[in-house]
């Protein structure tokens, strides 16, 4: 029945018939994470963030006299059993600080094609380099390191690659007739042959939308109003309709308008590999706000991948000057194409229900980012999604 979980299994590494348990275990760490986030005074704790397979909340302590502020804290009664105290040396006000010095820092030196993230786990600041960024971003990096040695901390410098996951299309076509639906990860092809994925479905205004990435439609020939036009790369395929918005400084997404009524708007993940649930039913969304908590993305070339969030609210500077804000970053894993694939989180008990958080928009040698649904959707949009109601969420699976 669990066969579902797969994409789980391989990131906890832990036996299938654990995970229904550690989903079940992850909500309860999140709401006390929620609760506990309000009362971390910044100067005294570094942020807190869960860990699935420990069943802990992990609270990065510098004022090892402030614990008993927490553990005497009413609102933590229930959770305290899962509390442990880790003593760091950093605390959640010297960590932005810096940051946000850093972010001026690299301004000044112009640098490029990285991601400054703060990391609780780790307690420092990550500076994330694309290809060949290290030597680009050199003065730059070498200032950083000697004015902060013990907050920075550089991922595989020369060796990391970061990149936005779209490709270029080299496939044939052949005629057959086709069932004109479109799933959530299925693959996508701009006018040019830029190959993505296909996110999510949205409504507003009683008008349908298909949400991917903005930067798909980048460098693309535009229609005469301006728009790009996108296809369903089955074979043979079929258009769409056109991005009539897409963003990629900033924030990331992009708004296929679909006016045609032989495509069927159904609120499915493809999940390819699984001959149980071939598909994955959104039954509604949520917002990502507890580092540590599990995502998966389902990509048109990696397909379902799993990992744990380790960083919210993350800037990026681009090559071509342009910036991101507000990210997710992710272990989960992503390539080339992968771009606009839905982001998700299981169901705790029913492994074919899931959530949508956001789509993918670019990845790395160990990691992806992600762009979360409250950065995407535009006033009165709204994600298509079953009602969960129409489920029996009563009965054991």
């Amino acid at each position: 029945v669990h066969a579902i979980y797969t994409p789980l299994k391989q990131y906890l590494k832990v036996p299938e018939r654990e995970l229904p348990g550690l989903l079940a275990n992850e909500e309860i760490l999140i709401k006390g994470n929620r609760l506990l986030t309000p009362l971390l005074d910044k100067s005294s704790f570094g942020g807190s963030y869960i860990d699935i397979k420990a069943n802990k909340i992990n609270i990065n302590i510098v004022d090892s006299s402030k614990k008993n502020d927490i553990m005497s804290n009413p609102v933590m009664e229930e959770y305290l059993n899962l509390l442990y105290f880790k003593k760091v040396s950093n605390s959640l006000d010297k960590l932005n600080t810096a940051l946000n010095e850093l972010h001026n820092m690299a301004k000044r030196y112009n640098a490029t094609n990285l991601t400054l993230s703060n990391e609780y786990e780790f307690n420092k600041i990550i500076v994330y380099l694309n290809v060949n960024g290290y030597e680009k971003n050199k003065a730059f990096i070498d200032n950083a390191e000697k004015i902060y040695p013990n907050l920075l901390h550089i991922v595989n410098k020369a060796e990391n690659k970061i990149s936005f996951n779209f490709s270029s299309s080299s496939s044939t076509l052949k005629t057959r007739e086709i069932e004109k639906v479109i799933f959530g990860g299925d693959r996508l092809i701009s006018e040019d042959g830029d190959l993505c994925t296909a996110g999510f479905w949205a409504r507003q205004d009683n008008f349908n939308y298909l949400i991917t990435a903005g930067h798909c439609a980048k460098d693309n020939t535009h229609t005469p109003d301006g728009n790009v036009n996108f296809y369903h790369d089955t074979n043979p395929r079929y258009f769409i309709g056109e991005m009539t918005h897409y963003e990629y400084q900033e924030v990331d997404y992009g708004f296929i308008f679909v006016d045609n009524p032989e495509i069927l708007i159904i609120p499915n993940i493809k999940n390819v590999g699984n001959d149980t649930y071939r598909e994955l039913f959104i039954i509604g969304t949520v917002d990502i706000d507890t580092v540590g908590s599990h995502i998966c993305i389902a990509g048109a070339f990696s397909h379902v991948s799993c990992g744990n969030i380790t960083a919210i609210n993350v800037s990026a500077d681009l090559k071509d000057g342009g910036k991101l804000e507000g990210a997710i970053i992710t272990t989960a894993i992503t390539q080339s194409g992968d771009s606009g694939g839905p982001a998700f989180q299981f169901h705790d008990r029913f492994p074919q229900y899931v959530y949508l958080v956001g789509i993918s928009i670019a990845g790395g040698a160990n990691y992806s980012f992600i762009e979360p649904l409250n950065k995407i959707l535009d006033y009165g949009m709204i994600p298509v999604s079953y009602d969960p109601n129409l489920f029996d969420f009563d009965t054991p699976p």
